[in-house]
């Protein structure tokens, strides 16, 4: 059905919008990282700064407009956040907008009155917008900057192209749209069986005219072409280049997501099952428990009157749900939000079905959705006001005070690699400092990325690093390959750099396992200084650090923190505790 508007409905959409869009965009500026966060944060920052290559699967889309963002006269993590809340915003008022359309779906199909749209409750409406916006999952992306955000304005357009009569101007759009959200985030690949369905729904009008398929495959096609970056750009050396995608067998090893392979379809049916009730729990911290009935109610309302619809939703639900339960990375929350919009649907299609029934409910509804909002903010604002969270930044600083001048630091911990980043190359804080994460040394394109961080170093460990890359290369390349030559040729290589002559040499906490076997070589002693285990060859003399160590501020309760920044307290606090010349072996892990 077409869906007719006048231009005062127009009117009365677009301020609506305003509605959701200013508030929301309100909320994530107040509650919005002053600095870089953990995990991505400065590595993305400083590779869309240079126009560099991020790590797997690259975000050609997200690279290319993060640096148009950086070009604005701010610090530059202030323009990539910007450009988080602003996605943020935009995939909620998206989703106001396809608010609307199930509305319209519900009304008289004879009945295209202004009269009937104005009685449409578009207050209703737009509280829903706000109650989906200080949801904590989308919350989180709108304080921070994280391909995430761009990822779910594709995926609230797609959405609301599905849920549109078929048109040949929306298959060849929609097309378009896919192409660019894998240029962002292959994760789109999970929407797929929602489309295929939705074009064997429309299999009459979209076989009408099969060049519509091919206008639409080549529009597609033309959108994902941003990939064509990778190569290009990889090709000219920039500073980050990870995977170094120049050649065909890189490009699709990067672009594949190779490396986090190993992590994917793993688990065991006792780890899904822990896995599965850890996504439940997430999922219902999402919307206040009242919602959640709105919710089931949705699902027993849309199977029966919306089946095509609940079809399109569910299969976008289980997908996300059985990719998710897969993949074992530390940070799978975020790989929740499809889940988190198609509840979201499921539960204003329980509103609006209860408001078409019961009358009164049109009423109260407003009343009710506001104190959901109110609820939720008071509830989270706690967690995910982040407009005092400078612990990234601070963890970086307190290795700065801890190493002497021109320190070599081993850390394979990204919470501290990342933001070091943004610290080094950006803020250039302690140039005399580098860190080596000692799992990238793993990677065949580690040793170049050395020679833009630290050329000095990149020299010393050349000769172990040119024996080490000819059978990393067969291990990457699938072809045989001799996993005791990789690893002795490996530790080759990081006892080089944990031993070097010349230069202060320490390691991060979740590192000490290496510098306790480095200990046990008898070559050099292990020492805690400030928040780093600094190691001592024979015979060289160790000097202590004496300025001040400071806690990272987190600007939130101890009640407040999530697991992440519990760990990294404790670390911190673990440290303190321990004696300036307590042996290694007392906090090996």
């Amino acid at each position: 059905m077409t869906i007719s508007r006048s231009r005062k409905v127009n009117s009365l959409l677009f301020f609506s919008g305003l509605g959701v869009a200013l508030p929301a965009l309100f909320l994530y500026w107040q509650t919005s990282y002053p600095s870089v966060a953990y995990i991505d944060s400065g590595e993305l920052a400083v590779v869309n700064w240079t126009l560099g290559i991020a790590h797997p699967t690259g975000y050609p889309l997200y690279t290319l407009i993060g640096r148009l963002f950086a070009l604005l006269p701010f610090e530059l993590i202030a323009t990539q956040i910007l450009l988080g809340m602003l996605c943020t915003t935009a995939a909620v008022v998206i989703m106001f907008l396809i608010f609307f359309r199930l509305r319209c779906g519900n009304t008289n199909p004879k009945d295209n009155s202004v009269r009937a749209r104005r009685a449409m409750p578009m207050l209703m409406l737009l509280l829903l917008g706000l109650l989906l916006a200080v949801s904590p999952l989308l919350w989180a992306q709108g304080v921070t900057n994280e391909v995430y955000s761009l990822h779910l304005v594709f995926l609230t357009l797609l959405l609301d192209i599905i849920l549109q009569p078929y048109s040949d101007r929306n298959l060849i759009l929609g097309g378009y749209l896919m192409g660019l959200s894998f240029g962002n985030h292959l994760s789109t690949i999970l929407i797929i069986p929602t489309v295929i369905t939705y074009l064997i729904v429309n299999r009459c009008a979209v076989f009408r005219t099969p060049k519509m398929i091919v206008a639409a495959t080549a529009a597609g096609l033309l959108a994902a072409s941003v990939y064509l970056y990778l190569p290009i750009r990889s090709s000219l050396d920039p500073t980050f280049n990870w995977g170094q995608p120049s050649t065909w067998e890189n490009f699709v090893r990067h672009v594949s997501g190779w490396q986090y392979q190993v992590w994917m379809f793993s688990r065991s049916f006792a780890e899904l099952g822990r896995q599965l009730l850890k996504f439940a729990q997430i999922l219902y911290a999402q919307f206040p428990f009242p919602f959640w009935l709105l919710i089931i109610a949705g699902f027993y309302y849309g199977i029966k009157t919306r089946r095509t619809l609940s079809t399109y939703l569910l299969l976008l639900l289980l997908c996300n749900l059985i990719y998710s339960l897969n993949f074992s990375i530390p940070d799978i929350d975020n790989y929740l939000l499809p889940s988190v919009i198609v509840l979201f649907l499921f539960g204003v299609i329980g509103v609006l079905q209860l408001a078409d029934l019961k009358s009164a409910f049109q009423c109260l509804a407003p009343a009710c959705i506001a104190l959901f909002v109110v609820w939720s903010v008071a509830v989270n604002w706690g967690t995910y006001n982040e407009s005092q969270n400078t612990s990234a930044l601070d963890g970086v600083r307190n290795y700065y005070k801890s190493a002497e001048k021109n320190a070599l630091i081993l850390c394979a911990d990204w919470d501290f690699n990342s933001p070091w980043f943004y610290s080094h190359f950006y803020l250039k804080e302690r140039p005399d400092v580098t860190i080596v994460d000692p799992e990238l040394v793993r990677r065949s394109w580690y040793p170049d990325w050395i020679r833009h961080a630290d050329r000095e170093l990149y020299d010393y460990v050349k000769s172990e690093s040119d024996a080490f890359l000819p059978h990393v290369r067969k291990f990457e390349r699938k072809e045989e390959y001799d996993p005791n030559a990789i690893e002795a040729t490996y530790r080759a290589i990081l006892l080089k750099l944990a031993t070097h002559s010349q230069r202060p040499v320490y390691f991060g906490v979740p590192d000490a396992g290496i510098a306790h076997q480095i200990a046990a070589s008898g070559i050099a002693e292990p020492y805690i200084s400030g928040q780093l285990f600094r190691i001592v060859r024979k015979g060289m003399i160790f000097t202590r650090p004496t300025e001040p160590i400071l806690p990272p501020c987190f600007g939130k309760s101890l009640d407040n923190l999530d697991s992440r920044d519990r760990m990294h307290l404790d670390d911190f606090q673990q440290m303190l505790r321990q004696d300036s010349t307590a042996s290694i072996k007392m906090l090996a892990r």
